[in-house]
């Protein structure tokens, strides 16, 4: 008996059902638009009227994905203004063309009436389309080139499968120990090169199941370029060619036509720098494997005038200050008196290198002049370093060094 009832209430359902979908239906015929409003819009009883407080919302969206800006900085600027900021918020935004006055009927439909699941119409059921139906918050011209920009960041990698560009490597780096993919971040490996990309394996940084290696930005570009036979590196040819990569002990690299090229790469470790390389990277200069110590304009400028003001009889902390009122800066910061007692004692800007006893053959320091170009003249460092002397003298029985020249107060 209760599965004749059941039964009976199912069909009675599933009639009500079908009546309000033809009534639904009929009303679309008819070019009567459904009124849910979407935001950005109010409802005046017969038609949508632009909400200028949430407007401006939908022009910006529009604006900042043009003009390359993250969504997640657009987000921001969305819920400190007070307006809906989530990211599924900002791709439905970026898709509607409800925001050019065009209102597609029957877009959507119940996919059932047992779930009442809404789905995207494909063409189960008719859609209809409604040209200039109500005033335009955005140009036809904008959307059409929101929609180009969106279908170029699909195809550019399909892999990753995002609205806004990826990289060249996204969903196409695979750990060969738990099967994750690599994604990217930026990483101070350093205290002189900054900020550095790094792809690392998901599974080793979110679920802590895996061991593999990070892999440096640069070398994996190297490595490409090695393998497609290319001086420098180019996304659009390596996003056409490579299909995935297969990290081991080495990269596994397959193209789309299903040839497959090994390459040897080194990984990057923690501490490897500070351990194994014997190249300083002082304030003024950095390293390059190419053209060895390369000069950092506005650091050198930063150098010379340390070297001028100390000449001229300014101390530690006014010329650490008076660097920082003209806006130079270093790594950590500004520069502090730590480094300009550094700088001011360092032969290195003479075009001096010393190489430590534990990365010389000999296992002594060892000397090499006219290594680099160097920043300052022998005369006006010899100069310094009998002022820098007499000075440290009158800290009585204290050491020439960064922790005298750090004190606020200088001797008279």
């Amino acid at each position: 008996m209760l599965s004749i009832l059941a039964g009976y209430a199912e069909e009675e359902s599933r009639s009500i059902s079908e009546n309000a979908k033809w009534a639904i239906q009929k009303k679309f015929e008819r070019g009567e638009q459904w009124h849910v409003v979407a935001y950005g819009y109010k409802w005046d009883g017969k038609t949508f009227v632009i909400n200028e407080d949430e407007a401006v919302a939908i022009r910006k969206i529009y604006d900042d994905f043009l003009n390359d800006i993250p969504m997640r900085q657009t987000s921001k600027w969305l819920k400190a203004h007070g307006h809906s900021c989530s990211m599924y918020f900002i791709r439905y935004v970026l898709n509607n063309p409800v925001y050019t006055g065009q209102v597609i009927l029957q877009r959507y439909i119940t996919e059932n009436h047992r779930t009442h699941k809404p789905i995207l119409n494909t063409g189960q059921l008719p859609r209809y389309i409604i040209d200039d139906n109500h005033a335009a918050i955005i140009d036809k011209e904008t959307f059409d080139k929101v929609q180009e920009k969106i279908k170029a960041n699909y195809d550019f990698n399909p892999a990753a499968h995002r609205m806004v560009k990826p990289s060249c490597f996204s969903a196409k780096i695979i750990c060969g120990n738990c099967g994750a993919n690599y994604v990217k971040g930026m990483t101070r490996t350093n205290r002189h090169d900054g900020l550095v990309e790094h792809w690392y394996c998901y599974g080793k940084i979110r679920r802590r199941n895996c061991k593999a290696k990070n892999i440096r930005g640069d070398r994996l570009r190297r490595a490409c370029c090695e393998v497609l036979g290319l001086e420098e590196f180019d996304e659009e040819i390596f996003g056409k060619t490579i299909d995935k990569i297969l990290v081991t002990d080495k990269l596994e690299i397959h193209f789309y036509d299903g040839t497959v090229k090994s390459v040897q790469i080194q990984f990057f470790k923690v501490g490897q720098g500070k351990y194994t390389d014997p190249h300083k990277k002082p304030f003024g200069y950095q390293w390059s494997n190419e053209k060895g110590y390369v000069i950092v304009p506005k650091e050198a400028e930063a150098v010379q005038l340390i070297f001028q003001y100390y000449m001229e009889g300014k101390q530690i902390t006014d010329i650490s200050k008076e660097l920082e009122s003209k806006g130079y800066g270093s790594i950590r910061g500004k520069v502090s008196r730590k480094l300009v007692a550094y700088v001011l004692d360092s032969d290195f800007y003479l075009g001096t290198r010393r190489i430590k006893a534990q990365f010389s053959e000999s296992g002594k320091e060892k000397v090499i002049e006219n290594d680099h170009e160097p920043l300052v003249s022998r005369e006006m460092f010899e100069a310094v370093q009998k002022r820098r002397d007499s000075e440290c003298r009158r800290w009585k029985g204290r050491e020439r060094n960064a922790k005298c020249d750090g004190n606020t107060r200088q001797p008279e």
